[in-house]
């Protein structure tokens, strides 16, 4: 957890740039399979969320389901857990412990699932555009037009992958 705090501490302006150069250069799409791809990343990343959820509220009602004396998570105690005090205080402190990670979870691996499904998405857009590209032999003056085109497409495509 630390280190993918430290990692994105150091590249956030990077993860900045590219959020905010992903919303500068595209509208949504007319092409209904692109913006299928689309739903679909935002459905699988609600699922993600809500299975983490689930996960976080589930771990420490472990304690309920098993009907024994046991931590959601193991750690050392410095007292016997068989007591009803210590059982109670130890759980009490988990609670955080979990919540904790799990917003790092949804903090961190939910921002990477993001930039993956938006840059596929991108991909998808930029290879779009290079099919309804209309490059007409006979007519000169187009040519320099379809040569900005593909300037434009070939530099998004490189601030994708990069």
């Amino acid at each position: 957890m630390i280190v993918k705090d430290v990692g994105l501490l150091i590249h956030r302006k990077m993860y900045m740039d590219a959020i905010k150069s992903s919303q500068r250069f595209w509208k949504k799409s007319a092409n209904k399979d692109i913006n299928n791809i689309r739903n679909i990343a935002v459905t699988l990343i609600g699922l993600f969320i809500s299975f983490v959820l689930i996960a976080g509220c589930a771990y420490p009602l472990k304690v309920a389901i098993e009907r024994r004396r046991s931590l959601a998570v193991m750690w050392i105690t410095f007292c016997d857990i068989k007591g009803n005090l210590c059982f109670v205080l130890n759980h009490i402190c988990q609670i955080p412990c979990i919540a904790f990670v799990i917003s790092g979870l949804l903090a961190y691996d939910g921002l990477m699932y993001s930039l993956m499904a938006s840059a596929y998405y991108e991909l998808e857009k930029i290879k779009y555009e290079f099919i309804e590209l209309r490059i007409d032999a006979a007519d000169e003056c187009k040519e320099e037009e379809v040569m900005r085109q593909i300037g434009i497409l070939v530099e998004r495509h490189n601030c994708v992958l990069g």
